[in-house]
């Protein structure tokens, strides 16, 4: 005869964790167990996304200056969405550097007194924000009008973008090649200040700012973790967010939006089964769904796969096997290998 042993069991996420549960349907879940964790799953809840930030378009701006700038005039032109343009126009001498260059047209800029325009000065450029309205940004300046750019959400040249900028500042590349004038696969680049504020610090790759970072950690499979004996833990996996691209380049795992049937883990990975899909996680990153890079693919990435039939594919159960994965549907099976 099995004897029960009674166990004590506490909800994670301040108790929030016990909403993931289904009174009326206690048998309608999911039980992976891997060494002191289980992963439960309930089978009939859909993934949600998380809300899509709000982004207003065109409310920064940059113009930077290239080569000498001396005896030179620069104008910054400048038109807030709805009202009219207005130019600042700087003529700066023989002795003029970057720095008092820079000054002086921030100085001209801030003369126009457009509301709420906020202008940062920088080692070779300055930085245009609207904290209430999107404007359009023109720079020109040099002998032959091209010792000034400008540039504000996009730029199709990463050699445009500024040594120094502002802690955060946003940009898209999309890549445009100069033989065939075709737009390459664009990516986005957040700029990391070294003091979290402005000057020195690299570009990196980000995500779009226009796009989900990632899905609820609510509606996805919760842990049962075993803490010590007889005593456990229910609550939210903690999965990694979208950190780069967006859903062209780095799109949301098939199962957001969909009902996950099954959980397994194969070759160091963590893989759910969703309608005619199977998804796995990165390479030993198991709560990681995303690319990690929306420039390159790596071995590591993870992998969604959908099954290829005639008929329609409800995915509901998994074999691991030394060949590879043997799915099951009601009426099929396929083989999934490397």
């Amino acid at each position: 005869a099995v004897t029960g042993v009674q166990a004590t069991v506490s909800y994670g996420n301040s108790g929030a964790a016990q909403n993931y549960l289904n009174a009326s349907n206690t048998d309608n879940y999911d039980v992976l167990t891997i060494q002191d964790k289980s992963f439960i799953t309930q089978k009939s809840k859909t993934v949600s996304a998380l809300s899509t930030p709000t982004f207003n378009a065109n409310r920064q701006g940059t113009v930077k200056l290239e080569g000498a700038s001396f005896s030179n005039t620069y104008t910054v032109d400048i038109t807030p969405d709805g009202g009219t343009k207005q130019t600042a126009t700087i003529t700066n001498s023989d002795t003029a550097g970057y720095g008092t260059t820079l000054n002086d047209l921030k100085t001209a800029i801030d003369n126009l007194n457009i509301a709420n325009l906020t202008v940062t000065k920088l080692q070779d450029s300055l930085y245009l924000t609207n904290s209430s309205t999107s404007f359009e940004l023109e720079a020109t300046g040099g002998p032959e009008d091209n010792r000034a750019i400008s540039f504000q959400d996009e730029v199709s040249d990463i050699g445009d973008l500024p040594g120094r900028a502002v802690h955060n500042h946003l940009v898209k590349v999309s890549p445009l090649d100069p033989e065939t004038s075709v737009i390459g696969e664009s990516y986005y680049l957040k700029f990391d200040a070294n003091n979290n504020n402005k000057g020195e610090g690299f570009w990196r790759e980000s995500v779009a700012p226009n796009v989900s970072t990632g899905f609820d950690d609510a509606s996805m499979p919760h842990e049962l973790l075993n803490t010590a004996t007889n005593t456990f833990v229910f609550q939210r996996g903690v999965y990694d967010n979208r950190i780069v691209g967006d859903d062209d380049t780095n799109p949301q795992p098939s199962f957001v939006g969909k009902k996950i049937k099954s959980t397994f883990f194969h070759n160091n990975r963590l893989g759910f089964l969703s309608d005619e899909n199977v998804i796995m996680s990165q390479s030993g990153q198991f709560f990681n769904f995303y690319h990690t890079s929306a420039r390159v693919v790596t071995d590591a990435d993870p992998i969604d796969l959908s099954c290829s039939s005639t008929k329609p594919v409800a995915l509901h159960s998994i074999l691991p096997t030394t060949q590879g994965l043997v799915l099951f549907s009601a009426n099929q099976q396929f083989m999934m290998a490397s």
